[in-house]
């Protein structure tokens, strides 16, 4: 027998990539921050709630007694009526959706109601002018005075979406 040396160790596998090359791990980094957008939708739900609820609260006292006192307080109606309607305004497009569907259906409403969220179909509360130029550079460019003459700050018409002003288009003559 001859006395040689024993046999190499056998080769140690690879050292593992970085962690940051790991599927796992940007498996998992990738969910947390789906469940980070989760959570803030969530919030941002429960803060509109919120917000909805605590508008709509004086309701609750005044829905009651406009039907025990609707008799003697007539005008006391036409204000929840008013109220609701601005509550649903404010309320956001969704809601004044709703209510304009309401508006044309007389047989399932009462007819004070339909007609108190009649207003909402083309005569909602208008936005800022400020908002609307901002929307205006947004979609034009700063340069939109050049393509837009005589705009209307005031709006003829306001829905739940957008409002209508008058204008004249420099870049289609006869446009308006």
């Amino acid at each position: 027998r001859s006395l040689s040396p024993p046999p190499p160790p056998p080769p140690y596998p690879p050292p593992p990539p970085p962690l940051h090359h790991d599927y796992r791990v940007h498996s998992l980094l990738h969910s947390l921050q789906r469940s980070k957008r989760w959570w803030r939708r969530l919030i941002r739900a429960a803060k509109r709630a919120g917000y909805i609820l605590l508008i709509s609260s004086p309701l609750i006292v005044a829905v009651p007694a406009m039907w025990l006192f609707g008799d003697r307080w007539p005008e006391l109606e036409d204000k929840v009526w008013d109220y609701l309607a601005h509550i649903i305004e404010k309320s956001g497009p969704t809601f004044i959706k709703l209510a304009q569907w309401a508006a044309t259906r007389e047989d399932l409403f009462p007819v004070k109601v339909t007609a108190k969220f009649a207003r909402l179909q083309d005569r909602n509360n208008p936005h800022s002018w400020e908002e609307t130029e901002a929307a205006i550079v947004a979609n034009l460019g700063a340069d939109w005075r050049k393509k837009l003459t005589a705009v209307t700050e005031k709006p003829i018409g306001s829905g739940c979406i957008a409002q209508v002003l008058l204008s004249s288009c420099t870049m289609h003559p006869g446009l308006q």
